[in-house]
């Protein structure tokens, strides 16, 4: 079975056990290419170099490149995601109304993995206080910032 699309490329097509109709996926057919000649390393001119290899047989061409570059960009993205669905949680749990703002540029504050408000007890605490000499000002939300010791900023 089989039919075609749009541009009068050929979708095969095959019938489930139910015998429903199901289109074969794209990716089943696809090629990856290695060292493509720098006049080819675009989508238009790769796909039209395979067009004439291939009359009317071609779906479609795509470039990657740079891929360590890509792969960090796809982590800070995750990372980014990440803050910004716990930012909106945070702000629907929050019955106060109070919301979570972020300065850009201004570095986090994260102790045992918990990101926290940058105070200078928590500054104090990461720099090797001891935990019990801040407890009390830290969790008051007393915010000494006269005394804190310099980190070097």
């Amino acid at each position: 079975n089989s039919a075609s699309d749009e541009s009068g490329k050929t979708i095969w097509m095959f019938e489930g056990g139910g015998g429903e109709t199901h289109a074969v996926p794209q990716y089943h057919y696809s090629l990856m290419i290695e060292q493509i000649p720098l006049d080819l390393r675009s989508n238009k001119a790769l796909y039209d170099y395979f067009d004439t290899l291939f009359p009317k047989k071609v779906h479609s061409a795509s470039i990657v490149m740079v891929l360590p570059d890509l792969e960090k960009r796809s982590l800070r993205r995750k990372q980014v995601v990440r803050r910004i669905e716990k930012a909106i949680a945070y702000c629907e749990s929050n019955k106060n109304g109070y919301r979570p703002s972020h300065i850009v540029g201004r570095g986090r504050c994260v102790c045992c993995g918990i990101e926290m408000r940058c105070c200078s007890n928590a500054r104090s605490i990461l720099c090797g206080k001891k935990i019990t000499e801040n407890y009390e000002s830290f969790y008051d939300g007393k915010n000494d910032d006269d005394n804190a010791p310099s980190n070097g900023d």
